[in-house]
């Protein structure tokens, strides 16, 4: 199953215009059908739990709700009805930019193209059909619509709500200050390893135990008595349903 968007969008064309030798580039109003998948619970049923958040796994990737995020709202789970709006009418969208509830909204301008500064709305944008042209020399409508596949296939729909993929949760440890109480020890859940990490602070789903131990081992060392007795920063732990969804190595530290 799956739910088709018509989705509009802009893209650059290099062409000779008639009576011209030099190429111009023009802008191109258009539209593709993309498909978003469903899934049912029983295709992507829990397995982690974290507090309230139930992340979903369909055998190959992990799923969480998209959830819109703004400067000025609380963060909260968009509908499928949501995206379908904005999509059909990207105008009612109060954002330039992409959100979870309108994924296509601009989606051009967030790459390198050279389309990236038009909207569809823009007085230079016209369709393909207006444009009159000797030679059509290239253009960019292919990896513009290779874009809007990318984003739709890091989308799902369950239930009448969007969820995305998401990172497999783990813990890490981070040090912060100088220790001796004048900085501190974290442990802390994520779902994403950070660049500058070398996998050595970071344990799977199911290491909570080993993780904490490790932690307040590194705490103790620092002389850091403010960050005992270790807990994760946010007080939940991962809650493993689907052992099989865990695909990150066990660290091997010992505390």
């Amino acid at each position: 199953m799956h739910t088709t968007l018509n989705v509009p969008f802009v893209y650059a064309a290099k062409i000779i215009k008639p009576r011209c030798r030099k190429p111009v580039l023009v802008f191109i109003r258009d539209s593709v059908e993309i498909k978003i998948k469903s899934l049912t619970e029983a295709q992507a049923p829990i397995a982690f739990k974290i507090g309230n958040t139930q992340i979903r796994w369909d055998g190959q990737n992990l799923w969480d709700f998209d959830y819109e995020k703004t400067a000025t709202d609380p963060e909260r789970v968009v509908k499928l009805e949501e995206v379908i709006e904005n999509t059909n009418n990207p105008s009612n969208y109060k954002w330039s930019s992409m959100g979870a509830s309108a994924p296509f909204k601009n989606f051009w301008k967030s790459r390198e193209f050279d389309s990236k500064y038009c909207q569809l709305d823009n007085e230079n944008v016209v369709t393909k059909a207006d444009i009159e042209y000797r030679e059509w020399i290239s253009d960019e409508r292919e990896q513009v619509l290779d874009c809007a596949k990318k984003i739709a296939s890091n989308l799902r729909t369950l239930n009448g709500y969007m969820y995305a993929i998401t990172g497999e949760p783990r813990y890490s440890i981070d040090i912060f200050g100088l220790g001796n109480n004048h900085g501190g020890t974290g442990l802390f859940i994520q779902q994403h390893q950070p660049s500058n990490s070398d996998g050595s602070a970071i344990f799977n789903a199911s290491q909570y135990s080993i993780a904490k131990k490790v932690a307040a081992s590194i705490a103790s060392s620092r002389g850091d008595t403010k960050s005992l007795p270790m807990k994760t920063n946010c007080g939940k732990i991962i809650e493993v349903l689907i052992p099989n969804a865990i695909k990150l190595p066990e660290n091997k530290r010992i505390a």
